[in-house]
């Protein structure tokens, strides 16, 4: 599920998501939050990656979006 999805501009774009499982015979749930750094060019994604770090993949899209700018 995506919590946050933002175009930083430049053609970059951030997305916040959250996956949310239960593992087969258990009653309790598992969360996995991780983020997305998209780099499109001619309505195609050129690069991606994802990071554990929400904060860190934030921050390095933005510097991205600017050095692109």
């Amino acid at each position: 599920m995506a919590e946050e999805f933002r175009d930083l501009g430049n053609g970059v774009t951030l997305i916040v998501q959250l996956a949310r499982g239960r593992p087969t015979g258990s009653s309790a749930f598992v969360e996995f939050r991780s983020a997305s750094v998209a780099i499109w060019a001619s309505g195609l994604i050129e690069r991606f990656a994802t990071c554990t770090d929400i904060d860190e993949a934030r921050a390095a899209a933005e510097r991205l979006a600017k050095k692109r700018g």
